[in-house]
Parts: structure tokens; sequence; C-alpha cells
């Protein structure tokens, strides 16, 4: 959720789940804020990355949509299966 709970998640042994959850809620938070302020406009996506990592975070409605990738996969195919499962997402919610 928009609030950093879990309400659906990949099974992946090398992280912690409910942290992971929490701080990506809290930064995708945080930069709809600072967008607001700069520009008066709503985040809808939010992209950052590491030297082998990368997060892509999308608004689904009142859930966010947070994956986590390795650096050498194709942004694109990623990006448009996200897209994908948030309109999926937002449409159960709603």
């Amino acid at each position: 959720t928009a609030d950093g709970l879990i309400m659906s998640c990949t099974d992946s042994d090398n992280m912690q789940k409910e942290a992971f959850a929490a701080y990506g809620a809290a930064t995708f938070k945080r930069a709809c804020e600072t967008m607001e302020q700069l520009s008066g406009e709503s985040a809808g996506m939010l992209f950052f990355e590491s030297e082998n990592h990368r997060i892509v975070t999308i608004r689904t409605g009142e859930a966010l949509l947070i994956a986590l990738t390795g650096k050498d996969v194709r942004m694109g195919m990623v990006l448009v299966e996200m897209e994908k499962s948030a309109q999926k997402i937002k449409r159960l919610l709603e």
C-alpha cells in the first residue's frame, strides 16, 4: 500500500520484504511531496538505480507497485509489464 504494507510479494530470500515495502513507500511519498512543491503536479512513477540494481515504483490508485530489478534487464519491457500490472491492480482496488 502507499503506507508500506505488503499486499503481495514474489518470493525472495535475499531481502527483507517488510523493510523494502516500507522504505519504498516512504521514498515514493517524499518524491511526490517534492514534485508537488516544485511543479504542482503529482508523481506517478519513481525510478532510481544503484551500481547493480534498479527500483521502479508506480502508483496504482491507492496502492504502489514496486519492483527491484538487476541493472542489466531491459527496462522498456519492465515498464510495459509494470504498467499493465498497475492497471490491473487499480481495477481490482476500485
